[in-house]
């Protein structure tokens, strides 16, 4: 096999080119082995936009693969470094306008909206409303892109009628997470359909696996001129579409129509995953339909996102676990073979394929000698960043295998909570057993998180402010700092002045406020809708909090705000345990009762185990979706209560 290595010369020319960081400390070998490569990464780039071994600005799809594990890192281990080296390089490349350095909407290139992922982060982070114009320009571009017959998204206007599975990675999680965000449900069978198009036309029934591309004109000199398809499944090709598949079906709702297809469609990658791993290694060959044959080797980047698409997977649900030993092995395999460890404990990968493709100004043929041949180098984000992805999915399914936590700059992770009544903490003096949700939060995390519950009984948005009590919450607030924001109860009632609040209008608006405070003092706004009250027809459950449900997640998503649909939670428990059992989660008391000698039927306040119920519940919505949060929730034995 002819293997053309970057050269030493080669190397040493680029590094002059691009000044290292000044490294004053080792990297620890007791770190989280994602944490490592993040740091390594930054020694040998101190710039973002260094990445990729660029010596000038570009906007291209490394720069995302690998910005975006650094914005999961962060959320995973509270250092907001690595946050501030993705935001060095999203505040250099996008303008106040909204549009982006070396982006050119009309080249019509999936390549080119992959990295617009990291803005959801920062426009949710930093609330700059240029994020949101970028965003809104990169999902514009699919409206224009050009398609196939069958409405597939051709891979660049310079490749016509030409589906690549890259794209499919490229574009689709943009498109699904946009909608999912944003409101835009009609999107989601069209994000399906580019799945079913180019899996039913770049499948190899011979092999079980997808082949890199295919022509629908059937015109390029690459492709079979009788179904379109190009010669190989090449490794990468299939990581990509791997890594399409789960990163997509997180954003794509559970009932979405056609939703199987998908699955579907992951239930074959996974089984090819399994079936072409190398048994001695591990890992995976270049070119996966001649793995094992003279001149093939096995790859970096198609071994680190296999393995990162099956622990994502695993934990989202739609790849059974029975393949953890397949990722496991994987995982072992790569630690082995590509991972090195040089001075000062700087990492490096190594044996990636720089870069292949079909067609273009070079005359790429797809065929076996082709990909053997192209350029293998080392540390390059298409292995990096997969594989710092599946780290981090490792670390959060087998938490307990080496260390899992690194030291906050900041100090303790901080909840400061805002709200009304089912929220708030309570008077215990008297013997009552009231409680809000807020208040035994704290009894779910380790001594890491500290919960700063604000919430004040029977106020709305309008009175929370008008008292003052936002302004001193907002004082509080310190860089890093999650906000959790319920409202709702209090206003509704319409013939209160003093608390009500028009839903679609003030109520919004207060909304739209504590976010973009929040997030003005650094803090991290979390929007819940309210819980619901105990009030049945019959055996079902009825709704009365009506058109203050919806104000909360319409909010989140304006502004890209975390949102928690408590009321669905709450809904779900309280008409699961029915009429007569779910008075055992409120102040339900009967006579004689020391705190309430008159006895009390309340169907809206929890009680001690109501309010564990809801906060256990409401924390793990959470923390499907802050990771960070997640590893320092703690065993409650509800078996006390």
């Amino acid at each position: 096999m002819k293997r053309i290595l970057l050269s030493l010369c080669g190397a040493m020319a680029l590094l002059c080119a691009l000044p290292m960081r000044a490294q004053t400390e080792k990297i620890s070998e007791k770190l989280p082995m994602s944490v490592r490569l993040a740091e390594s990464e930054m020694v040998r780039c101190p710039e973002s936009w260094q990445l990729d071994f660029q010596p000038k600005l570009k906007w291209d799809y490394c720069h995302g693969v690998e910005l975006q594990a650094f914005l999961r890192l962060e959320e995973m281990y509270g250092d907001s470094r690595y946050f501030d080296y993705a935001e060095a390089y999203c505040d250099t490349m996008v303008r106040e306008d909204g549009t982006v350095v070396a982006y050119k909407r009309e080249e019509f290139s999936l390549d080119r909206v992959n990295t617009g992922k990291i803005l959801f982060n920062m426009y949710a982070r930093t609330g700059e409303e240029k994020y949101k114009k970028a965003l809104d320009l990169m999902y514009s571009q699919f409206e224009g892109q050009p398609r196939t017959k069958e409405g597939g998204f051709w891979h660049k206007k310079v490749y016509p009628h030409q589906m690549w599975l890259d794209g499919l990675y490229m574009g689709a999680p943009f498109y699904a997470e946009y909608a999912a965000r944003y409101g835009k449900p009609e999107a989601f069978q069209d994000v399906i359909n580019q799945f079913c198009v180019v899996a039913r036309h770049t499948y190899d029934p011979a092999t079980g696996l997808y082949k890199h591309a295919w022509d629908e004109s059937r015109e390029q000199f690459w492709c079979n001129k009788e179904n379109g398809q190009s010669a190989h499944s090449w490794g990468r090709a299939m990581g990509w579409f791997a890594m399409a598949l789960v990163e997509t079906l997180e954003f794509v709702p559970v009932d979405e129509p056609n939703r199987d297809s998908l699955l579907a469609i992951l239930d074959n990658v996974v089984k090819q995953i399994e079936r072409y791993q190398d048994k001695k290694t591990g890992l995976w060959y270049q070119v996966l339909d001649r793995s094992g044959d003279r001149g093939n080797y096995l790859e970096s980047s198609v071994s680190a996102m296999f393995i990162y698409s099956l622990y994502k997977g695993i934990r989202l649900g739609v790849v059974p676990a029975t393949y953890m030993t397949v990722a496991d092995k994987g995982f072992e395999g790569f630690m082995k073979r590509f991972i090195k460890v040089g001075k000062k404990g700087v990492v490096s990968i190594t044996d990636c394929c720089a870069v292949a493709g079909l067609g273009g100004k070079n005359m790429r043929d797809g065929s076996y000698d082709y990909y053997i041949n192209e350029l293998i180098r080392d540390n390059d984000p298409k292995a990096v960043g997969p594989f710092i992805n599946a780290c981090l999915e490792r670390e959060r399914l087998t938490p307990h295998e080496g260390p899992v936590t690194v030291e906050n700059k900041n100090g303790k992770i901080r909840i400061l909570m805002i709200g009304d009544s089912t929220m708030a903490n309570k008077d215990t003096s008297k013997g009552s057993p009231e409680r809000g949700w807020g208040m035994v939060l704290q009894d779910f995390f380790t001594d890491a998180v500290e919960v700063d519950n604000h919430a004040q009984n029977g106020r709305s948005t309008k009175s929370f402010i008008n008292e003052g009590r936002w302004d001193k919450v907002l004082a509080r607030i310190r860089p890093g700092d999650y906000v959790f924001i319920q409202f709702g109860h209090n206003d509704e009632k319409y013939n209160k002045p003093a608390v009500y609040t028009a839903p679609g209008v003030t109520f919004d608006a207060n909304l739209r406020r504590f976010v973009m405070e929040a997030r003005q003092r650094g803090g991290i706004p979390v929007l819940f809708n309210a819980i619901v009250r105990r009030k049945f027809d019959g055996e079902r459950l009825t709704n009365t909090h009506r058109d203050y449900l919806l104000p909360p997640r319409r909010v989140a998503e304006e502004t890209a705000a975390y949102f928690v649909d408590a009321n669905a939670i709450t809904h779900g428990i309280v008409e699961a345990m029915g009429p007569e059992d779910s008075k055992r989660l409120f102040m339900w008391l009967p006579k004689g009762s020391p705190s309430h000698p008159k006895g009390l039927q309340d169907d809206t306040h929890l009680n001690v185990y109501g309010a564990h119920r809801v906060a256990w519940s409401l924390i793990s919505a959470v923390c499907n979706q802050i990771p960070r949060l997640e590893q320092h929730v703690k065993y409650f034995d509800f078996s006390n209560l």
